[in-house]
C-alpha cells in the first residue's frame, strides 16, 4: 500500500505492507528527509498529538493506516536537520566518526539492495513482457492463421524440390557400393535404394503413449459458468477460452479462471477471434498480478461425430499453444453427449505434433477427422498425405478444485457491460465486498473503466487476492462513492 506523509518540504509517498511496524515506516522517511529516526515525529492530523515511542513496534493494521493514508511530519525539516547537525558537533568527535562510517555502510548496503531489487523488477518485467508477447501471438497471430489448401500436384511439387535441395546441399549422399538402377521420379531420376533411403527420411507418425502433463485440476465455478453459457445456446455455436492458472514442480497444471477474448464463429468448429490489444493487456496484467499465467485454452463445439472429439482444427491450434506456453499447456475440450449433457475433456497433442507444426508440414483440412500435411508421411508402413486425429492426442486426466478467486460478475464479450452495471453490482453486494473484490471478472471489468489504476492499486489488491488476506476496505469505500456520484 501507499502511505503519504506530509512535510514543509512537499509530500512523500511510502510504499509499505500493512504488517510493516511504525518503525519501519520512520526507517524508510529517514532514507529521504535523513534527519535520524529518533527525531521523526509522526501525527494523523497537524498538530502536537504525535504518536509516541511505544506505538513504534505497532503494524499498519494495529494503527488504522490504509492505502492512501495521510499523515503528517509534526517538525520542521530545516530546524530539525540544523538541531541534528549542533548535537553532533558537541558529541565525542571519535564517536561521530565511526557513527558515520556505521552510516556510511548502511547506505552501502541499502543501495545494494535497492539496485538488486531494481534489477530482479527488472527481470520480473521482461519476462512479463515476453509471456505477453506470446500470448498476442498466439491468438492474433496464430490462431488466426491459416493452412493452404491441400493439393496433391502441389504436395509432390513441394517434395520434389524437398529432394533436389537436399542433393545440391549434399545432405543426401550414394554410397559407393550402391547399386545404380535408376527410376524417374518426377522430373529427376533416382536409383532405387536412394528412394528407400529418402522415404525412411519421412516422418513416421506415432502416438505419444503418455502425455507430457500429469493432469489438471479446473477451478469449478469457473468449469460451471463456461458450460453453462454453451448449453443455454444448446452447442449451436464453437466458443474458446485462456485458461489461466500455474504449471506445477510435479508436472501438473492448476487453473484458476477463465478469460474469453471477444470472437466470432467461422463455422460450427472454428472461431475467430477479434483484437481488442488494450483487454488483453488488461487481462495479462492483472493474472500477472495474481501469480497467474496463461496455462492452455478451452474450446466449446457441437459434437457431430461420436468417434471424435477433437478435430483436425483443433489439433493444429493446440499445437501452436503448445509451442507458446510450453510443453506442459493443455487444451480442454467441451462438447454434447448422447444425454445431452456436457462432456468436459483435457488433452495433450505429441511432442512430434509440435514438431511438425514448426516444420510447416501442416496443409488445410476440409474432414475434420483428418489431418493433411503438404508433404507425405509414413502411418504404420504407408506413405500418405493424411492422418488420423486419434494419432496426435494424448487424454490428461482431469479434477475440479476451488480456487482463490471467485466468479460471479457477468463474463466479458458475452454480452455488453457498462460502468453502471459495475457500480450497480458493487453496491449490491457491498456486504461481500471481500468475494466479489476476488473475482478476476470483475477487476477485469474495474481496470477497464479506470476505477482502480492497473499500476498503483491492482497491484495492492491482487497481492492481497493471492496472499489470501483481505483487501483494503478503502477500496469498497471508492466504489461506493463512484456509485453515489453516478
Amino acid at each position: 500500500m501507499i502511505v503519504r506523509v506530509r512535510t514543509n518540504r512537499g509530500m512523500f509517498r511510502l510504499e509499505l505492507t500493512e504488517k510493516d511496524t511504525l518503525e519501519t515506516l520512520k526507517k524508510k522517511l529517514n532514507l529521504i528527509i535523513n534527519i535520524g529516526v529518533e527525531n521523526i515525529q509522526l501525527s494523523f492530523d497537524n498538530d502536537k498529538k504525535v504518536f509516541p515511542i511505544s506505538f513504534n513496534k505497532k503494524t499498519m493494521k494495529d494503527l488504522k493506516i490504509e492505502h492512501g493514508s495521510l499523515l503528517f511530519l509534526n517538525q520542521k525539516l530545516e530546524i530539525a536537520t540544523q538541531t541534528n547537525s549542533n548535537e553532533n558537533s558537541n558529541e565525542n568527535p571519535n564517536e561521530n566518526s565511526n557513527e558515520n562510517s556505521n552510516e556510511n555502510s548502511n547506505e552501502n548496503t541499502n543501495e545494494n539492495t535497492k539496485e538488486k531489487e531494481k534489477e530482479k523488477e527488472k527481470e520480473k518485467e521482461k519476462e512479463k513482457e515476453k509471456e505477453e508477447e506470446e500470448i498476442l501471438k498466439v491468438f492474433y497471430e496464430d490462431f488466426n492463421e491459416e493452412f493452404e489448401e491441400f493439393n496433391e500436384e502441389k504436395a509432390k511439387e513441394i517434395e520434389e524440390q524437398s529432394l533436389r535441395d537436399q542433393m545440391n546441399q549434399g545432405k543426401i549422399k550414394m554410397p559407393e557400393t550402391m547399386t545404380y538402377v535408376k527410376r524417374v521420379y518426377g522430373n529427376n531420376s533416382f536409383d532405387v535404394s536412394m528412394l528407400e533411403y529418402i522415404n525412411r527420411q519421412k516422418p513416421k507418425i506415432k502416438q505419444q503413449e503418455k502425455p507430457l502433463c500429469e493432469g489438471v485440476e479446473v477451478d469449478r465455478t469457473s468449469a460451471d459458468w463456461f458450460q453453462g453459457a454453451i448449453h443455454r445456446i444448446q452447442f449451436k455455436e464453437p466458443r474458446i477460452g485462456i485458461l489461466f492458472g500455474t504449471f506445477n514442480e510435479d508436472d501438473s497444471v492448476t487453473v484458476d479462471f477463465i478469460y474469453e477474448p471477444p470472437q466470432h464463429p467461422v463455422n460450427e468448429i472454428e472461431v475467430k477471434i477479434e483484437e481488442n490489444k488494450s483487454e488483453m493487456d488488461l487481462i495479462i496484467e492483472i493474472a500477472h498480478h495474481l501469480g497467474l499465467k496463461p496455462v492452455g485454452w478451452v474450446a466449446a463445439h457441437p459434437r457431430k461425430s461420436k468417434k471424435y472429439l477433437m478435430t483436425s482444427w483443433h489439433v493444429t491450434q493446440a499445437a501452436k499453444i503448445q509451442r507458446r506456453f510450453g510443453k506442459l499447456a493443455i487444451t480442454i475440450i467441451v462438447t454434447m453427449n448422447k444425454k445431452k449433457k456436457s462432456q468436459f475433456e483435457a488433452f495433450q497433442v505429441s511432442k512430434q505434433t509440435v514438431k511438425l507444426l514448426r516444420r510447416k508440414r501442416f496443409a488445410k483440412s476440409k474432414n475434420y477427422k483428418l489431418v493433411n500435411f503438404n508433404e507425405p508421411v509414413v502411418v504404420a508402413t504407408k506413405e500418405q498425405y493424411s492422418c488420423n486425429v486419434h494419432y496426435f492426442l494424448s487424454s490428461v486426466p482431469i479434477v475440479l478444485h476451488d480456487s482463490f478467486l471467485k466468479c460471479g460478475f457477468p463474463i466479458e464479450n458475452r454480452g455488453p457491460i457498462l460502468l453502471n452495471d459495475v457500480l450497480s453490482y458493487a453496491t449490491t453486494n457491498m456486504n461481500s465486498f471481500q468475494d466479489y473484490i476476488r473475482d478476476p471478472h470483475f477487476l477485469l471489468a474495474v481496470g477497464k473503466f479506470e476505477i482502480f489504476s492497473i499500476k498503483s492499486d491492482f497491484p495492492i489488491i491482487c497481492s492481497a487476492i493471492e496472499a489470501k488476506e483481505p483487501v483494503p476496505e478503502g477500496y469498497a469505500q471508492i466504489l461506493k462513492a463512484f456509485s453515489e456520484f453516478m
